[in-house]
């Protein structure tokens, strides 16, 4: 192993043609890293159209935004395998520590699969350096995925930093993520700003949006201004994308195409011809994030036209610019666009803001900033232990219930054997309660439902077990907690293990209950299906439910004594909206959406559908049943957790 200097790797799934924005923001990370005295390593994507020296070309194309969840892990294990065999021979002959930057993860794929050659890698120890680009707040699936990843990274304790380029973006995202996010500055201006604008008073004013076409970046507002009827002088030239197809019309205004994919060279040419650039930006991504090509041309000494509530209108604001801030629907647009460029014949509105992006986005302070965070103290480290910083609640308690699983073990068996002792049927009661109560339902309802259900009893007991196992195990919950507060005020024992004992209680009783459940339906002639098969899963989310449940209300119950009365007056009123003893067809039509909406309705249809009538629950109900069932747990889980540390004070 060679005792090498530090690596940072780079990895951009957008990073193809040369000259593009992301193209030279991958140059100017390797650039940093030559500043920091690092070594560096950029992956770029398999079809890139131009490499530098340290670069490689393997990732595998990724759709910049994944459409379906179906695709996410056609796009996390590739991605994830071709950063991983990239860095590991990297990271096998060096001694240093390495850092696994990642830039615009836009899609499930995406971010998944970097979090995955990190955890992959963490024997090396990287820090996966994260820069988050657009907020979750209007794109909450991927702020969610973005949620599991941090969640994945923080339980193999992977260290972890979020990058952004907006104080706004960094605050939003923060809040999501419950992280700090350093702001990085763009770093791709690398020019000194051009000559004053010449304006002439009779020529055209050239207006230029540049970019390749996109609904997002304005396709719809440019196009409308390119029929825009205007005779007025000066002319306006719009210069656009010759893919746009935008063309002009007589009496409006004039059109230049130039070449989509512009090198570097004529970009920053035809930056330095142009009057006013053209930002039209219509996305409300945009109120958070910011814009290469904005601080590019503010920094170039180009006028911008933004539009209202974006972050470059905030830019301009801050610095008295509001002319250039334009309501691009006004039917005024193009005097609008006269007055702005006007203004800058005599002028340089844009000095204060251009003086002030130069010293802000540079490369040598991104590099300076991407250092800062590198040399974080090591007690920021993983493997270093610090008593004053613990993880996350909810994570710290997964563990916690992990190493105590054998008391949780202990504790399950021990709660069987101390309910049924001195019984003299014992654990024969587990059998018999169900039965008990179908027998008198059946009694009493058969007559009314047997007609529209064959083997009344059978369906009653199916129900009957669902409904007592996801009920029972939050009231158990809940005094078993109150009994455990001795525990919880001498020693050290995660408070889940007083809830989760009853979910263990509950699914061994659930299973001795389907030994009555097979004599009965010997006894009625009743066929076994192979949707039999089904019935772990279905138990699987029965329990999630149950578990989440049994959290919530023993959060609860802790706070106020009063809710293990509520709750028993709740499970009452749900049992007869819940079809467990009367089929689902008697109600009326205009009172469906009721059934529609009664979670546990989705719950016992899926438990019940297997066994009664042979058949797998509707695609429907399995979505319902175990996204409910998820979202319940994960609520239980993060408000009992973060109340746990109160309950010895309250109980």
């Amino acid at each position: 192993m060679e005792n090498l200097k530090f690596l940072l790797i780079s990895c951009d799934m957008h990073a193809r043609d040369e000259g593009v924005v992301d193209w030279e923001y991958q140059k100017c990370i390797s650039q940093a890293a030559s500043d920091n005295g690092w070594d560096c390593l950029v992956l770029a994507p398999r079809d890139a159209g131009f490499l530098l020296p340290g670069w490689m070309a393997v990732l595998p194309r990724v759709s910049r935004q994944d459409r379906a969840l179906r695709k996410f892990y056609v796009n996390s294990l590739p991605l994830g395998r071709s950063i991983y065999q990239a860095c590991l021979p990297q990271a096998r002959r060096r001694s240093g520590e390495l850092a696994l930057l990642a830039k615009s993860l836009s899609g499930y794929g995406q971010i998944l699969g970097v979090a995955l050659a990190a955890i992959f890698l963490r024997r090396f120890r990287p820090h996966l350096m994260i820069m988050v680009r657009k907020p979750v707040s209007q794109r909450m699936t991927v702020g969610i995925f973005y949620f599991l990843a941090d969640v994945l990274l923080r339980i193999f304790r992977v260290r972890t930093s979020y990058f952004t380029d907006t104080e706004a973006l960094a605050r939003c995202v923060g809040r999501f993520l419950r992280r700090p996010l350093t702001v990085l500055p763009i770093p791709h201006v690398r020019f000194e700003p051009f000559s004053p604008l010449k304006i002439p008073e009779d020529g055209p004013v050239l207006c230029w949006w540049p970019g390749r076409p996109r609904e997002e970046k304005g396709l719809k507002t440019i196009g409308r201004l390119a029929r825009l009827i205007d005779g007025k002088s000066p002319r306006i030239r719009l210069i656009a994308a010759a893919s746009s197809g935008i063309q002009a019309r007589d009496g409006g205004w004039e059109v230049e195409h130039v070449p989509d994919g512009l090198d570097r060279k004529s970009y920053l040419s035809l930056m330095e011809r142009v009057h006013l650039v053209l930002l039209p930006y219509d996305n409300p991504e945009y109120s958070q994030r910011s814009s290469g090509i904005f601080v590019e041309a503010v920094a170039a000494g180009k006028p911008v036209a933004v539009p209202k509530r974006t972050w470059m209108a905030q830019e301009l604001e801050h610095h008295g610019l509001h002319r250039f801030i334009m309501d691009w629907e006004s039917p005024r647009i193009s005097d609008l666009i006269r007055l702005a460029v006007g203004e800058c014949r005599h002028q340089d509105p844009f000095a204060p803001l251009r003086e002030e992006y130069l010293l802000r986005h540079n490369p040598r302070n991104f590099a300076a900033v991407l250092k800062s965070a590198e040399m974080e103290p090591v007690m920021n480290q993983p493997g270093f232990y610090d008593s004053a910083a613990t993880p996350p609640s909810a994570i710290e308690e997964f563990r916690d219930i992990w190493r105590y699983r054998d008391l949780l073990v202990l504790m399950v068996v021990n709660s069987i054997k101390t309910r049924y002792k001195r019984s003299l049927l014992g654990v024969a009661w587990t059998l018999l309660n169900p039965l008990i109560h179908t027998v008198v339902i059946a009694l009493a309802f058969s007559a009314a439902f047997q007609s529209a259900l064959p083997r009344y009893s059978l369906y009653v007991l199916l129900g009957l077990i669902c409904w007592n196992f996801m009920t029972q195990t939050a009231t158990h919950a809940m005094g078993n907690l109150v009994w455990g507060s001795g525990l919880l005020k001498r020693i050290h024992i995660p408070p889940t293990v007083f809830v989760l004992t009853p979910v263990g209680n509950g699914l061994i009783n659930l299973g001795l209950s389907l030994i009555p459940l097979t004599a009965l339906m010997l006894v009625l002639g009743h066929p076994f299906h192979a949707a039999w098969l089904f019935l772990p899963f279905a138990v699987l989310i029965l329990a999630l439910f149950a578990s989440g449940l049994a959290l919530i209300f023993s959060t609860l119950a802790v706070f106020f004594t009063d809710i293990v009365n509520v709750y028993q007056a709740l499970v009452q009123a749900v049992f007869f909206l819940t079809p467990v003893m009367y089929p689902k067809e008697i109600i009326p039509l205009r009172y469906r959406w009721i059934q529609d909406i009664n979670p546990l309705y989705h719950l016992v249809e899926l438990f019940r559908s297997p066994l009664y009538s042979g058949d797998l629950p509707a695609p429907g109900t399995i979505v319902r049943a175990a996204s409910l069932s998820l979202a319940v747990f994960a609520f239980g889980w993060w408000i009992f957790t973060r109340k746990a540390k109160e309950f010895a004070y309250r109980i």
